[in-house]
């Protein structure tokens, strides 16, 4: 299997639906020209498999495969698909820095901002005019002290996928 190049501060799957098994969904090719990593939240546009961006929010799931940069002969990436009943662990920023997330406040809906350089999502405490996630709580160190992460959930407006 080839390796990727899985950046760790992507978001993650925390509990699938009150703990059921998460769908994977098979049969979606890339667009063309994508250059997102395994791990990358992606969404459904024209029926093809692409990047989600700051501008232009929604989420189908997560990728699970690297994009191969093509512009013709695109392969299948299969999807963890997320609804608004899953559960993600998702990094904070106070706009281009990363915020503890103890300093969000719990049920508030923020903004997800996509660093264009990782395609990394981060649910962003600095700006709430385009609200994407929920803030669930904080995610806690060893020693209990706040850390950098999140559980988040998607409002339902952003989720292209619905609840089973």
């Amino acid at each position: 299997m080839a390796a990727t190049s899985w950046d760790l501060n992507q978001p993650r799957l925390a509990q699938s639906n009150g703990g059921s098994v998460p769908k994977i969904q098979y049969g979606i090719l890339e667009a063309s020209s994508k250059t997102f990593k395994a791990g990358c939240l992606v969404n459904m546009t024209s029926g093809v498999c692409d990047s989600i961006d700051t501008d232009d929010v929604s989420v189908y799931g997560i990728a699970m495969k690297d994009s191969t940069n093509t512009s013709s002969g695109n392969i299948e990436i299969p999807i963890t698909v997320i609804t608004p009943a899953d559960e993600l662990y998702m990094r904070v920023r106070n706009a281009t820095t990363d915020a503890l997330a103890n300093t969000a406040a719990p049920g508030t809906a923020y903004p997800l901002v996509v660093d264009a350089s990782t395609d990394v999502a981060y649910m962003d405490i600095a700006d709430s005019s385009t609200p994407a996630v929920v803030f669930q709580g904080e995610i806690l160190d060893a020693a209990g002290a706040s850390t950098y992460w999140a559980r988040v959930r998607l409002l339902d407006t952003v989720a292209q996928a619905v609840s089973a």
